[in-house]
């Protein structure tokens, strides 16, 4: 039986680095940067939430890198405020999955 060679990339997230292979999705990657901003903040997602406006089952669609449609334009500007983030980084980040 032949074994398959994976080509894996390492991608660093401050304290974390995610090893992933080429289909991982860039969905994926944002979602859990995302996830590590509320983290590192304190937030609970409820609070998160509650800020920013978005519901948790939108939140957490993001963060799981499971939603159905990319983030909005205000939904970055809401998270940008709430986590004190540049909306800039945000988008290149959900659009790229690039830190």
């Amino acid at each position: 039986m032949l074994s398959q060679k994976r080509n894996l990339k390492v991608k660093s997230m401050g304290h974390m680095a995610i090893v992933f292979d080429d289909d991982y999705s860039v969905d994926k990657i944002f979602g859990e940067w995302l996830k590590d901003r509320r983290v590192r903040k304190g937030f609970s997602l409820e609070h998160s939430s509650f800020q920013s406006e978005i519901s948790i089952t939108r939140l957490r669609s993001l963060e799981g890198g499971v939603a159905e449609e990319r983030i909005t334009p205000e939904e970055v500007m809401a998270l940008a405020k709430v986590y004190g983030l540049d909306p800039r980084a945000i988008t290149k980040r959900a659009q790229t999955g690039e830190f």
